[in-house]
């Protein structure tokens, strides 16, 4: 990935634009198909044969998960260096939470997830993780996270607190909730991630807030 600047014919802004490089860098992927293509469900027994193993994935609830997505994206812990935080920052960040929410949604309505990869909808997350292949993955809502930690036997793991003092590079990021949402809002979200909805309701998974706006 490149980054292309471009200035107005004012020269007093800069925009930030992404593309692609035109380049191809060869990957050998055989030695993840063969762990993926070992992928089962969880047998009845216990008992795994080989190198069968289970693939399992957390899922949040999206509307959710877009705020703690623009935390990331603006260059919360962990993620100061995926080049487009200070960028996102200049274009986004307004005076109030709830103002800089909406930038995000629309900026994404426009644009698209791929400019920053904690806004790209887990069905293709997943999808792509498993080099499309038609195998076995459990999902587990996110609010399980705790007991999946504690079959581990990692119950004290740190978990990220979006809401924590200089967790998020900004106030009105760390300040920023659910109740930020207005319908109009929650409508773009619901929208923009439906296949996200479809996948956790068709588990039992429901999305609440997007019942008004996603249609069974």
């Amino acid at each position: 990935v490149r980054r292309i600047r471009k200035s107005n014919s004012s020269k007093s802004e800069e925009e930030l634009m992404w593309g692609v490089e035109k380049t191809v860098t060869k990957i050998d992927t055989h030695e993840s198909s063969m762990f993926l293509s070992n992928a089962t469900v969880y047998p009845e027994d216990g008992l795994f044969e080989g190198d069968q193993h289970v693939l399992f994935a957390v899922v949040r609830d999206p509307v959710e998960r877009f705020i703690s997505s623009i935390g990331q994206a603006m260059g919360g812990s962990g993620s100061q260096t995926n080049q487009v935080s200070q960028w996102f920052q200049r274009r986004c960040i307004k005076e109030s939470s709830q103002e800089t929410l909406r930038c995000c949604i629309d900026y994404v309505k426009e644009h698209g997830w791929w400019f920053e990869l904690h806004f790209t909808p887990q069905v293709l997350d997943i999808s792509f993780s498993t080099m499309w292949m038609d195998i076995p993955v459990a999902l587990f809502p996110f609010r399980h996270l705790p007991d999946i930690l504690q079959h581990f036997g990692t119950p004290q793991t740190h978990s990220r607190d979006g809401s924590a003092k200089s967790y998020r590079p900004h106030p009105v990021l760390t300040n920023m909730t659910m109740t930020d949402y207005d319908d109009a809002m929650l409508r773009d979200v619901c929208t923009i991630y439906e296949m996200d909805v479809v996948m956790q309701r068709s588990l039992g998974m429901e999305v609440p807030k997007c019942d008004p706006f996603i249609p069974r």
